[in-house]
């Protein structure tokens, strides 16, 4: 099975367009993603009409998470972030609310004898309301150690936006990065063979000028901190 795997598109539809127009010319069996599909980025309506109306494998990341149960979920979230937030509830109005909820935090495969799982991060060992292990916590104490507390051959994360696989024994923890969240006219995602395991990164042109044009266009909280960090695009 060949299976396109993606993440953290953040509203960055120039990009996903490109990375879907490549996908379709490749003979992949599954595309997957791994959610962010909506903040940060002018476009999050788009980007959610986009993947569904593509019929993509979608697990929830936690934007969507704050929009389906409350930006409450995340007790480090900010004035600036929550003012974001709201203006995400509004550009969906309750679209995609119920569909979002119903998709499960981790899609499993099984194929060619070795478990596959897909979540948006590694999910919390407690069960709390914001259901992902804390990122400065996975940074302190490596990713590596929590290889053992997976119970698939092959974990396949985004929400960290720069990408990583690490491994230990015969179990790896690979993070697909982000293909939103980009400083030129490239993007990437990632596609994996079941058959042989071979896990090969896919680089894609994009129109950023496109991007460009729809944040200096589109009037969203916190539009000039965002643009920088994330895009690199001074508003």
């Amino acid at each position: 099975m060949k299976i396109a795997v993606f993440s953290d598109i953040h509203g960055n539809l120039p990009a996903l367009t490109s990375i879907l127009q490549d996908i379709a010319k490749k003979n992949v069996d599954k595309i997957i993603f791994l959610g962010d599909a909506i903040a940060i980025g002018p476009k999050p309506k788009e980007c959610l009409d986009m993947l569904v109306k593509n019929n993509v494998v979608y697990v929830p990341g936690n934007h969507e998470l704050y929009y389906c149960i409350g930006p409450h979920i995340d007790k480090q979230m900010e004035d600036e972030e929550w003012e974001h937030q709201t203006w995400i509830e509004g550009e969906l109005a309750g679209e995609y609310k119920e569909y979002l909820k119903s998709l499960p935090l981790v899609y499993n495969i099984d194929s060619d004898g070795k478990k596959y799982a897909f979540s948006h991060f590694l999910l919390a060992r407690k069960k709390t309301l914001f259901p992902y292990e804390e990122m400065q916590a996975v940074k302190i104490n490596g990713p590596e150690m929590y290889i053992d507390f997976q119970d698939s051959d092959y974990t396949f994360i985004g929400h960290e936006h720069k990408p990583f696989m690490v491994s230990k024994g015969n179990k790896y923890i690979v993070d697909v990065g982000s293909s939103g969240c980009v400083k030129e006219n490239k993007t990437h995602y990632t596609i994996l063979d079941t058959k042989t395991n071979n896990i090969t990164t896919q680089i894609v042109e994009f129109d950023r000028n496109q991007l460009v044009e729809d944040v200096k266009t589109i009037n969203y909280p916190d539009r000039e901190f965002l643009a920088k960090i994330f895009f690199g695009i001074g508003v």
